[in-house]
């Protein structure tokens, strides 16, 4: 070969093939690539059997029970792939993530109301909740398998024996998915930040075996993104959040983050939570969290099994609109100037500490038939008001009569398009 010649890269069988091989991945990448990329069921004689095809060899998987959480599928992608296996701080499992990031806003996605929680939220919420090496964390919406693994990463920083490292990989991390695809990319990313034997169910959450199986764990800790119902009753949020409190242990904390409709609108269902379960807590998120997804969500903290009240005590309410991240081009809304580490912090801080604060936070104590956001009690700090914030909420305000049921979206230079529903 000629000496200036170069060994073209692989080429993989995935949309991203040209770009993944541009940047050089590896064989063992090519084949988990590979594997994510064909995940469809062989078969099927069997309901709960799903087979992978690994570097050319299809792998069945049994994903049930939980006692035997797909081992056969994670010792698989392990083998093909060691050179990657316990990679937890590496790039590599990025690669993953990014795959089903790049999905956030397509157009199937959006009929299934599924929208991939954030990094930096996945990371709040294990904050939130205060997850210890003794914690045990469940997800039964896991997607990709980002609150798992945020969560990991906190409990591994406050374990100081191999045991116990051993006892939360093994043990202490639980979640469900439905999805095939979105379970395989779970699993997967588990392995690459060192867990190869998570407790992964493939299944309904609301299957009666497998509800039975997570409640019997008795975990302490639920952290949930249900899928967004997109106005269909039957898959109201609001049913998620109810069975994931019940699968919890009494007196387990839940969070969840849910489109800002649950919590103003009426529901029955608010009620029924309330007559079991506590409201600790709810935050105002910043409205473009999801984007390019048009929904605004919010935060809502619970204690299971105590009745709201029961405790008699007022629900803490947060304003944490600005998360430091800017919508930029191509890239999506990134830490530009690196503030989100004090951001986080001083949230973190002020929800533990319950701290009221003009224009941030208030105390109120509600009921079901109340409105659950802090923009209905909060006073506002008109002292950090600007004239160019002022001049463009008018401007959307002035347009949206002008339009009557117009919806204004933000762009990305700040000004508003405005689109016809």
């Amino acid at each position: 070969m000629p000496q200036h010649a170069r060994p073209r890269p692989v080429r993989q069988a995935t949309p991203q093939g040209g770009a993944a091989a541009r940047a050089g991945i590896c064989r063992p990448q090519a084949a988990l690539r590979r594997a994510l990329a064909q995940e469809a069921p062989q078969g099927g004689q069997h309901p709960h059997r799903l087979g992978w095809r690994v570097a050319g060899a299809v792998v069945p998987c049994r994903l049930a029970p939980l006692d035997h959480p797909c081992n056969q599928l994670q010792d698989a992608l392990v083998q093909h792939c060691s050179p990657l296996h316990g990679a937890a701080n590496g790039n590599t499992g990025r690669h993953i993530e990014d795959q089903a990031y790049s999905t956030q806003g397509s157009s199937e996605n959006r009929l299934l109301g599924i929208v991939l929680t954030p990094r930096h939220i996945t990371e709040l919420f294990a904050l939130l909740a205060n997850v210890g090496k003794n914690s045990k964390v469940l997800d039964i919406c896991a997607g990709t398998g980002g609150f798992l693994i945020s969560a990991m990463h906190q409990m591994m920083k406050s374990a100081t024996t191999e045991a116990e490292k051993n006892s939360i990989r093994k043990d202490r991390l639980i979640g469900v998915e439905q999805m095939p695809n979105m379970f395989t990319l779970a699993a997967s990313n588990m392995i690459l930040r060192g867990d190869g034997k998570a407790n992964l169910h493939q299944s309904s959450c609301f299957d009666e075996a497998v509800t039975a199986a997570v409640t019997k764990a008795g975990c302490s800790v639920g952290l949930l993104n249900p899928p967004f119902s997109q106005k269909d009753e039957d898959l109201h949020e609001f049913y998620f959040i109810r069975h994931m409190l019940e699968c919890l242990e009494e007196g387990g904390t839940g969070i969840v983050v849910a489109p800002m409709s649950c919590a103003v609108g009426p529901h029955v269902i608010k009620g029924e939570i309330l007559k079991h379960h506590t409201l600790e807590a709810v935050m105002s998120l910043p409205d473009e969290l999801f984007y390019p997804v048009g929904t605004i969500p919010c935060a809502m903290v619970f204690t299971a099994g105590v009745p709201h009240e029961t405790t008699n005590r007022k629900t803490w309410f947060g304003y944490w609109k600005r998360d430091g991240f800017t919508k930029t081009k191509h890239r999506g809304r990134i830490d530009l100037h690196n503030a989100w580490p004090r951001i986080r912090d001083h949230w973190v801080t002020s929800y533990r500490n319950r701290e009221i604060h003009t224009g941030e936070s208030v105390t109120r104590r509600v009921t079901a038939s109340d409105e659950w956001c802090v923009e209905a009690y909060m006073e506002m700090d008109y002292s950090k008001l600007t004239r160019e914030e002022f001049e463009r909420v008018v401007r959307e305000y002035a347009i949206y009569r002008l339009l009557g049921s117009a919806t204004v979206a933000p762009t990305e230079d700040g000004e508003s398009d405005y689109e016809g529903k």
